[in-house]
């Protein structure tokens, strides 16, 4: 019994050793799945702190982008802004430039004129002057259009009052030379200018009332005198004011013409003839606009003016308007 009681002994010995064994390698299971986790744990943790420190670095580069931006779009808003009032100013000169036309109704009551700039403002201008009992009404096409054509035309401006007001110019061709001369001084003054590639086209016709004459110059710019079908083409000199040397050495001539009380002269820039548009996508051409004169000059005036509008903004069409555009039409009397 004795040695019975030692065999159950050290079989209890034996489970005690054997559960204590299992606890060991259970806590060391356990032990190890913790450690997983908490450097799984750990791990997720570094992610999302990373996560949220580059989600706030997103922010804070968006933050500082956007006020950039915001800036920056105040900056452009204030100085399209300042653009436009320019724009707007320089658009009030041109006004006033055209306000002396308005002094040829006392004289020529019967007349219109349709004026189309391709931008707000633009470089194609037209005036009129009385001088010693005559009249002189002109067209003036200085290139380029927009802010810059503008420009040119008030530089343009200032020197035909010139040529008229302190030189005391009397014909046509005596006006284009002496503006021809004054630009040229300009060129001589400052070579670098960024107007020597610039070209200026006028056409300038003196009416004499009592004798029923037209004498006239003009440069690229055509005139059509009618009488119901009767049509005379007023051709321009091939030549242009330019702003380069070899454009300077040449001198302007004038010619005249006789005309009937109630002809219909029409003045014009080349913007409406250079037009493209039409079914084949052409120019409109000075062939077609004397066919058209042809039909419309015995018209009313005002109506006259409509159907020029009108039959122009038919050919444009869905084309962007080429140029700048100036047509007088002046009931002669």
């Amino acid at each position: 019994s004795t040695m019975q009681f030692r065999e159950e002994l050290s079989g209890i010995n034996q489970y005690l050793v054997d559960i204590q064994q299992a606890r060991k390698q259970l806590a060391q299971k356990w032990n190890k799945r913790i450690s997983t986790l908490i450097y799984f744990g750990l791990g997720l943790l570094f992610i999302v702190l990373l996560r949220a420190l580059y989600a706030l670095k997103v922010k804070n580069v968006r933050s500082k982008l956007n006020i950039e931006l915001s800036v920056k779009n105040k900056l452009i808003i204030t100085q399209r802004k300042k653009l436009q009032e320019s724009i707007e100013y320089t658009r009030k000169i041109q006004d006033v430039m055209f306000d002396s036309f308005y002094d040829i109704k006392e004289h020529f009551d019967n007349h219109f004129v349709f004026y189309l700039a391709k931008e707000t403002v633009g470089g194609d201008y037209y005036g009129y002057k009385k001088m010693e009992g005559k009249h002189l009404v002109f067209c003036v096409d200085c290139s380029g259009s927009g802010v810059f054509g503008a420009f040119l035309s008030m530089v343009c401006n200032a020197v035909v009052e010139q040529a008229i007001n302190v030189a005391k110019t009397k014909t046509p061709k005596e006006i284009l030379n002496y503006v021809q001369g004054a630009l040229h001084q300009i060129m001589e003054e400052d070579e670098s200018s960024f107007l020597n590639k610039e070209r200026i086209n006028m056409s300038f016709y003196l009416i004499d009332k009592h004798e029923k004459n037209i004498l006239y110059s003009s440069t690229y710019s055509y005139a059509l005198l009618c009488n119901g079908s009767k049509v005379e083409k007023i051709e321009p000199q091939n030549k242009s004011i330019e702003f380069i040397q070899n454009g300077f050495n040449q001198t302007f001539l004038e010619d005249s013409l006789k005309y009937n009380e109630g002809d219909m002269l029409y003045m014009l820039t080349n913007g409406y003839i250079d037009q493209y548009g039409g079914d084949v996508q052409s120019k409109f051409t000075i062939e077609k606009l004397e066919n058209f004169v042809r039909k419309i000059n015995p018209l009313d005036v005002k109506e006259q003016n409509s159907l020029v509008e009108e039959k122009f903004i038919k050919w444009k069409g869905f084309n962007a308007q080429t140029d700048d555009i100036i047509m007088i039409g002046l009931r002669l009397c």
